[in-house]
């Protein structure tokens, strides 16, 4: 029995080299094309969370606009390498953030503001669904 157990380990050590061997073989025969890296994102609202972004479009410190511009900066930067977005609603969406940054306005000087931001905790912040998602409009 213990000579069985150590025959199939010897076996198993050489078909461990060997495969070791043929990939190295490989790679050097016929190397992986690079894959090119992404841009470091250029735009510091990038890297703030979202809730960071949320609290700063409370107090007044960002629009709306301002983070949907810099996430459309950064989309049109990595897409050609992503493919990630299907559908470009640019446009659309730099219109929502326009109405939602005059709602927030008008809410502030009625002082109506804690009830339109009450139940929406990332209000202005944008967001991504995939293609198989209902929208409206859509």
């Amino acid at each position: 029995m213990e000579v069985g157990v150590w025959l199939i380990g010897v076996v198993l050590r050489v078909l461990n080299a060997l495969w070791a061997a043929a990939c190295w073989v490989r790679e050097y025969v016929y190397p992986a094309p690079r894959v090119p890296r992404l841009p470091p994102p250029r735009n510091p609202l990038l890297l703030r969370s979202a809730t960071d972004l949320a609290h700063s479009i409370r107090r007044g410190q960002l629009t709306c606009e301002q983070v949907v511009g810099a996430f459309i900066e950064r989309i049109k930067e990595v897409n050609p390498y992503l493919n990630a977005v299907v559908e470009e609603r640019f446009e659309e969406a730099k219109r929502e953030a326009t109405t939602l940054d005059q709602r927030l306005y008008e809410a502030r000087w009625g002082g109506g503001e804690l009830e339109l931001l009450k139940n929406k905790p990332l209000y202005g912040l944008p967001f991504t669904v995939k293609e198989s998602c209902s929208l409206a409009g859509q």
